[in-house]
């Protein structure tokens, strides 16, 4: 309706105010683009609509002109008119851009975080995962400086789905995820590695200190209600972890050592945290 208004302000300023040799008919062609930049993507109809209605008073005006126009205006201000809507063109032009440029970038940045993001919890996927992973190792290898790679299970958690459900099961997921993204570090690099597979990438912490920090988790998943419902249930984690010892390791190598003390965990009863 916003629209629709423009334009028939326009059209009658142009046909029956001030006539089409001041140019005010050009407006109707910047115009054009502005339904299919401003409206949703759903509403094709309604913008092919817009753009034929301007298209069409743009020809009308500009090739028949009937009346006599109730403002007779000198060249001179014909010419100072024509300056303002050419000024005013420019100005719709400009904003389009902007629009145009704005929806792009949000539309680049959300292509990006689905890129890169787990839907389900939020936290990194494993591509983030890896990228930020080598990036950080690069880092504390130039440095020289202490770095721990770990991996974590959710205990029976096919037990979980079989006996209360996957919305139950999506829930642990995510509980577990926030409990890791509040008890890590900003420095460390979380994220879902797969299934019920969790990934923590801790530089600059030595082993010890990993040890503790990852036990300290183990012990707050353990104590921590997952609720979905009216139905309230507790899950244990497995962790297994490593360290770097040689400079010539990749990332890879890491999170095998860490899915090799992970198998380790679960041999030992699970709940636990295993050394590779």
């Amino acid at each position: 309706m916003l629209f629709l208004s423009v334009i028939s302000f326009i059209f009658i300023q142009a046909y029956g105010v001030v006539g089409n040799e001041v140019g005010v008919q050009n407006t109707f062609l910047t115009l054009l683009p502005m339904p299919w930049l401003l409206l949703e993507g759903s509403r094709r109809s309604t913008k092919i609509l817009l753009s034929v209605l301007c298209c069409s008073c743009y020809f009308f005006i500009e090739y028949h002109q009937p009346i006599q126009q109730l403002i007779a205006l000198e060249d001179t201000h014909k010419g100072v008119l024509q300056i303002l809507y050419e000024l005013l063109a420019m100005l719709v032009l400009i904003l389009i851009a902007i629009t145009f440029d704005n929806d792009r970038y949000k539309f680049e940045k959300k292509l990006k975080t689905m890129a890169t993001t787990d839907g389900l919890t939020g936290l990194s996927n494993r591509t983030k995962l890896f990228i930020e992973g080598d990036r950080a190792l690069c880092a504390v290898k130039r440095h020289k400086l202490p770095f721990c790679v770990a991996l974590m299970d959710i205990d029976h958690f096919k037990k979980v789905n079989d006996n209360y459900g996957h919305s139950h099961g999506d829930a642990a997921l995510q509980v577990v995820a926030k409990l890791l993204a509040e008890n890590t570090r900003e420095s460390d690099i979380i994220g879902r590695y797969g299934g019920e597979e969790f990934a923590l990438i801790l530089q600059g912490t030595d082993l010890s200190s990993a040890i503790d920090k990852l036990n300290s988790i183990r012990e707050k998943i353990e104590a921590e209600p997952i609720c979905y419902g009216s139905v309230c249930i507790n899950c244990t984690a497995s962790f297994g972890v490593t360290q770097l010892t040689n400079p010539g390791q990749n990332l890879t190598d890491l999170f095998d050592q860490a899915d090799s003390a992970l198998y380790d965990s679960k041999d030992k009863g699970r709940n636990c945290v295993s050394v590779y």
